[in-house]
């Protein structure tokens, strides 16, 4: 879990923690940052909670206590999107976008 406030600067931010959590194939219980939830909304492994939300937070780790596959499945995905946002897949995109080329 990775619960921030959710402010003007970090709202609009994508945390660089959740690529290292994905990296290492964990999914994530994130504050509802509007950057996440508009450049990842369909990622499953991904759950954005705002910080108050315990109820919710603890109704999700439950969620993967009970249902193990379900657990397995999201950490796959994690590893996946990790893989697919490596900087040798995005490198060049990266700087096409800071050279404005």
């Amino acid at each position: 879990m990775d619960l921030r406030d959710t402010n003007s600067e970090n709202n609009l931010c994508v945390p660089i923690k959740l690529f290292t959590y994905a990296s290492i194939g964990r999914p994530v219980i994130y504050s509802a940052l509007y950057a996440i939830e508009t450049a990842y909304p369909q990622e499953k492994f991904i759950t954005n909670k705002r910080a108050d939300d315990i109820l919710g937070m603890v109704e999700k780790l439950s969620f993967y206590f009970e249902n193990k596959e379900e657990l397995e499945i999201d950490c796959e995905a994690a590893i996946k999107f990790s893989r697919q946002h490596q900087w040798e897949t995005i490198k060049d995109d990266f700087i096409r976008f800071v050279t404005h080329k």
